[in-house]
């Protein structure tokens, strides 16, 4: 487990970061209802565009921005490292293309799960 310390003086370990506490920051304490019609309305442009594919597409997509972001911005991050006994600080910047990411992920999987839904649920 990748243990980091984020901006903010938080410490977790880099899974958490980006399940919870990137997710927290993007949204500030906000109800589901209210993040949720931010999304609707900030990414409605990009619904039809997020409705192509396949479903592995989708998960190849989210295992690139794994690779290239979560893992590919830290510094010196090697995935043969011995990181069980290190904690890597975080810094804004990456946080904040963490957060943006975050956002559009959650509107990405809202939209295609809505779409896949309303396939599946014609026939």
């Amino acid at each position: 487990m990748i243990q980091v310390r984020l901006p903010w003086g938080r410490n977790t370990n880099l899974h958490g970061a980006w399940d919870t506490d990137f997710v927290q920051h993007a949204f500030g304490g906000k109800n589901e209802k209210l993040v949720a019609h931010e999304l609707l309305l900030k990414f409605a442009p990009r619904k039809n565009d997020w409705h192509t594919g396949t479903i592995q597409a989708w998960m190849d997509e989210s295992n690139q921005l794994a690779k290239s972001l979560a893992y590919g911005k830290i510094a010196g991050f090697r995935c043969d490292a011995d990181l069980k006994h290190m904690r890597i600080s975080l810094d804004q910047n990456y946080a904040d293309e963490a957060t943006t990411v975050v956002e559009e992920q959650l509107a990405k999987a809202g939209y295609r799960l809505a779409y896949f839904l309303n396939l599946t649920l014609r026939n």
